[in-house]
């Protein structure tokens, strides 16, 4: 199984590599790498069926190397020294998560799931690989006073002017003040099932509960009541589908 050994410390590297060397010699270390863009570039030459990553690599981390990678076709194990990240690396379909000093025994271990997974565990990363870009395009950075805040979309109930500000209400129940204006929410969002009901209101409409015609009302998935402008009621409509 043609392997790819990525650490940014040659020591590490070593020790890695003496346990392929003399415990699992079916596999065949096709190079080594001490950066992001150096695993980036050895994975794309190289085209290796296991890449033994460690998280941490000075200017990136292992997820910032799958990022930008067309597609991932190889399976992984983690080899770090933070347990803080198994949960993200799980994420990723990761055939096992080894904290460092690594012990012998773990490391034959996890190579033997990596043979029982077979083409169905590479499958199965490629899978988990769209999702996770899914998941990732439904986040957005939420400039506030204070820095910024990611959230995602799907929670994202509304927005409201707030003067030059706006207020993003959250189903969880949270309010977010940013520093961007009502437009430029507009403008990030529109292609995202999001409609500009009112010049003071963007909702999400995947959280809309009803739709009071007489009134000019909608009601929010949290209760709240929103106004539809008469301009934007006939579009707003036609968007809804109704009927």
């Amino acid at each position: 199984m043609r392997t790819l050994i990525v650490d940014d410390t040659r020591l590490n590297r070593e020790v890695i590599l003496n346990f392929i060397q003399n415990y699992t010699p079916d596999l065949q270390v096709v190079g080594q790498a001490n950066s992001m863009e150096s695993a980036i570039e050895s994975i794309s030459k190289l085209n290796p069926e296991l890449v033994l990553l460690d998280i941490e690599l000075g200017d990136g981390t292992a997820f910032d190397v799958l990022e930008k990678l067309n597609q991932v076709d190889f399976h992984i194990i983690f080899i770090t020294a933070y347990n803080h990240y198994a949960l993200e690396a799980f994420k990723v379909n990761a055939v096992d998560y080894l904290l460092k000093p690594v012990k012998i025994d773990e490391f034959v271990q996890a190579v033997q799931k990596v043979k029982l997974k077979g083409q169905n565990g590479l499958a199965g990363i490629l899978k988990a690989k769209n999702e996770i870009q899914s998941k990732k395009s439904e986040l957005i950075s939420v400039s506030t006073r204070s820095g910024f805040e990611s959230i995602n979309i799907n929670n994202l109930i509304r927005c409201q002017a707030d003067g030059k500000y706006t207020n993003c209400i959250l189903s969880d129940g949270r309010k977010i003040l940013s520093s961007k204006n009502l437009k430029e929410f507009e403008s990030m969002l529109i292609d995202r099932n999001f409609f500009r009901v009112h010049h003071g209101h963007l909702i999400n409409l995947n959280h809309v509960l009803s739709f009071n015609r007489a009134d000019s009302v909608v009601q929010m998935g949290n209760k709240e009541e929103v106004p539809i402008s008469q301009r934007k009621k006939k579009h707003f409509i036609e968007e809804m589908n109704l009927i």
